[in-house]
C-alpha cells in the first residue's frame, strides 16, 4: 500500500441518534493523535460544537441504526502515537456501508445538541480539557479583577447597605457565607498554608522569651482606650510588626488604602506579592463598617491590580486578613478564585492580658507564632513566583536567536530526549558548564512561545486546534516515564507551543 494514498474511515460519534457516520479522510501513515483532531475539527466545522475528551475506537460495524444503537465500548481505545496503518492494515477489507472509528467525546455546548446526546463520561482526566478550563477560568477571573477595579472604594464598599447590594451580584460578590449561598468548600482545599495555619495551633512550639515580650507588648496596647483610628494604630503598629516577626507596612493602591499590609518583594523591579491585609477599627462599634469585611474589600483591591496579573494567573493568590477592633482581633484567609473565597480561621479572640494569668500570654504568644509561621510559608512560596527569573535571549554569531537560561541545577539528559525527538528545543550547549555562583548555564534554541502567552494571544482558540500541542505533550512525558524521569512542573508557561508552515501546532 503507498504510504501516501488516502482514503476515507467512517466515525461515530457514541450516543448520537441521528445514527449518522461521517467519513474522514485518512492516510496511512497518519497518526491516531492527528485524525482525533481532524474528527474534531470536521465536528466543530459542521455541526459548531467542540469535542471534549476524545477517545478512538476500531470497530467494523454496519453502519445502521439498529447496530449502532447497539453499540458495545471497545475495552482498549486507539493509541495517540501509532499510525491508521498500525491498526488498518488491508485497504480491500474497508467497506463504505460499515462503520470502522467509534468516537468517545462530550460535547460542549449542551448536553442535547443537534440530536446528540452528551457522550457517557469514563472520568478520564484529560490534559486537553484541563487546559481550555484553566483558559476559561483565567478569562473569569481577569472578569472578576476588572469589575473590581471599576468598583468604589474598599470602605464604602463595606458599608452595610452597599457590601448588602454587592452580594447580590454574580461578577464581585465575595464568597465569605453572608449570605450562606455565598459559600465555598474550604479554603483549606485551594492551598497548604491554612493547613499550615491549623496545624501549628494545634501543634504550637515554644516560644522564646523575646516572643513573650513582643506579643505582651501588643497585648497591652491593645487594651488601651484611644480617642480615634489614628492614634490606636500609631501605637499599635510597630508593635504589630514585631508580635508577627514580618514588617507591616503601607502601601495606597487606587480605591484602597488598607491600614496594613504585609508584602513580599523580589528585589528592585521584581513582582511583589501580598502576605497580609490588617484592618483596624478603634472599638467594635465605631467606623460604620465590620472590618472583616473591610478587609475582604482590600483583600480584592489589592489582587485586583493590573501589575498583579501574572501572578493572578499563576497563583490562587493566598494571603492572610488580620482585623482588629478594640481589644479583639479575628484571623481569616483569602484565596483569589473566579470569585474571590474569604473564610475565618479562627474566632474573635481577646487581645488582652492579665498578670496573674500567664497561661493566656502563653496562648496569646503561640497565636502570634502561627500567624508568623504561616505569613513566612507564603513568603516561601512566593519567593520564586516574583522574583527576577535569570533567563535572557541572545544573538548567536550567525545571527539566530537562542535563550540563555541560568539553573541550580538542569536535567540535560531528559532534554536531550526529547529534543533529538523535536519535542524539546534543540540544545546549543553540548554539556554541563558551570559559571559564576555555582549556576549552570544552559543555551538552547528559541523557536516558540509558551502556552500561557499563546492563549493570551489566541483568546478563541478552541481545543482542536490545540489537540496536537496535548499529544506531543504527552509523548514527552510518556518518553520521560520510560527512561525513569519524571516532569515535575506541567504548567502553562512550561508548555512551549510551536506553528509549523501549515499553522498548524505542535508542543515542546
Amino acid at each position: 500500500m503507498a504510504s501516501s494514498s488516502s482514503f476515507y474511515l467512517n466515525c461515530y460519534l457514541l450516543g448520537d441518534k441521528l445514527y449518522d457516520p461521517f467519513p474522514i479522510e485518512v492516510t496511512y501513515n497518519l497518526k491516531i493523535a492527528s485524525l482525533k483532531a481532524k474528527i474534531m475539527r470536521h465536528y466543530k466545522e459542521f455541526m459548531g460544537d467542540e469535542l471534549l475528551r476524545v477517545q478512538l475506537y476500531q470497530i467494523d460495524l454496519l453502519s445502521d441504526p439498529e447496530k449502532l444503537a447497539g453499540i458495545k465500548l471497545p475495552s482498549i481505545p486507539l493509541k495517540s502515537a501509532l499510525r491508521v496503518g498500525s491498526y488498518w492494515k488491508d485497504l480491500k477489507q474497508l467497506d463504505e456501508n460499515h462503520t470502522q472509528v467509534l468516537v468517545e467525546a462530550e460535547i460542549l455546548g449542551g448536553d442535547q445538541t443537534h440530536g446528540r446526546e452528551l457522550a457517557p463520561n469514563r472520568n478520564r482526566v484529560d490534559p486537553l480539557s484541563l487546559i481550555s478550563a484553566i483558559a476559561r477560568l483565567k478569562t473569569r477571573r481577569d472578569q472578576t479583577a476588572e469589575a473590581f477595579r471599576d468598583a468604589g472604594s474598599a470602605s464604602t464598599a463595606a458599608n452595610h447597605r452597599v457590601f448588602e447590594q454587592q452580594q447580590v451580584r454574580d461578577d464581585i460578590s465575595i464568597l465569605n457565607g453572608r449570605p450562606q449561598r455565598r459559600s465555598e468548600v474550604p479554603i483549606q482545599l485551594f492551598h497548604p498554608a491554612f493547613d499550615h495555619f491549623a496545624t501549628q495551633l494545634k501543634e504550637p512550639a515554644i516560644p522564646k522569651a523575646e516572643n513573650y515580650l513582643a506579643v505582651e507588648d501588643f497585648l497591652f496596647s491593645a487594651q488601651q482606650i484611644y480617642d480615634d483610628k489614628k492614634t490606636r494604630w500609631s501605637v499599635m503598629k510597630d508593635l504589630l510588626s514585631a508580635a508577627l516577626g514580618h514588617v507591616v507596612g503601607i502601601e495606597p493602591i487606587n480605591q484602597c488604602e488598607s491600614d496594613g499590609v504585609v508584602i513580599f518583594r523580589g528585589g528592585y523591579w521584581a513582582r511583589k506579592a501580598y502576605g497580609a491585609m490588617i484592618e483596624i477599627n478603634n472599638e467594635v462599634s465605631t467606623d460604620n463598617c465590620d472590618p472583616c469585611i473591610q478587609g475582604a474589600q482590600a483583600y480584592s483591591r489589592y489582587w485586583s491590580q493590573t501589575k498583579m496579573d501574572e501572578l493572578r494567573a499563576a497563583t490562587r493568590c493566598p494571603s492572610l486578613i488580620i482585623f482588629i477592633a478594640g481589644p479583639w482581633m479575628c484571623i481569616l484567609g483569602a484565596v483569589y478564585l473566579e470569585h474571590i473565597v474569604v473564610q475565618p480561621l479562627t474566632e474573635y479572640v481577646w487581645l488582652g492580658h492579665h498578670p496573674q494569668q500567664d497561661h493566656r500570654l502563653t496562648h496569646m504568644t503561640q497565636l502570634f507564632a502561627a500567624i508568623s509561621s504561616t505569613i513566612t510559608f507564603l513568603q516561601n512560596y512566593y519567593t520564586p513566583l516574583i522574583q527576577r527569573r535569570p533567563v535572557y535571549e541572545a544573538i548567536t554569531k550567525d545571527n539566530h536567536t537562542a535563550v540563555v537560561k541560568f539553573a541550580q541545577s538542569y536535567n540535560f539528559k531528559a532534554h536531550k530526549l526529547l529534543a533529538d525527538r523535536s519535542l524539546a528545543p534543540k540544545l546549543l550547549s553540548r554539556d554541563v558548564e558551570r559559571v559564576g555562583g555555582e549556576l549552570l548555564m544552559v543555551v538552547m534554541e528559541l523557536s516558540s512561545t509558551s502556552l500561557d502567552n499563546y492563549l493570551e494571544a489566541h483568546p478563541k482558540l478552541g481545543p482542536s486546534e490545540l489537540y496536537q500541542v496535548q499529544a506531543d505533550i504527552e509523548m514527552a512525558l510518556s518518553i520521560l516515564h520510560e527512561n525513569n524521569l519524571v516532569f515535575g512542573d506541567l504548567r502553562r508557561p512550561n508548555v512551549l507551543v510551536i506553528e509549523d508552515s501549515d499553522g498548524a501546532l505542535h508542543g515542546h
